[in-house]
């Protein structure tokens, strides 16, 4: 699904209520889910949690090579 298949005016939140990172993500993908957009919402968050986690260890691991090679 294309990016531009998921932004429409049903899916589009101006007044976000979220106070964390957690709560907009929820909110987002409530959204989603009541715009049709989704076949399974709980699935669809765990893919973004566990993306969202491998983007922070290949961050991190970047982040280390880096330091390893200036000490070099």
């Amino acid at each position: 699904m294309r990016i531009t298949q998921l932004l429409t005016e049903q899916t589009i939140i101006l007044d976000l209520k979220a106070g964390s990172k957690q709560e907009v993500l929820a909110e987002m993908i409530s959204q989603l889910d009541k715009a049709g957009k989704l076949t399974d919402s709980k699935l669809f968050q765990a893919d973004i949690l566990a993306r969202k986690n491998k983007a922070q260890l290949e961050s991190a691991m970047v982040l280390r090579f880096r330091m390893l090679n200036r000490k070099r």
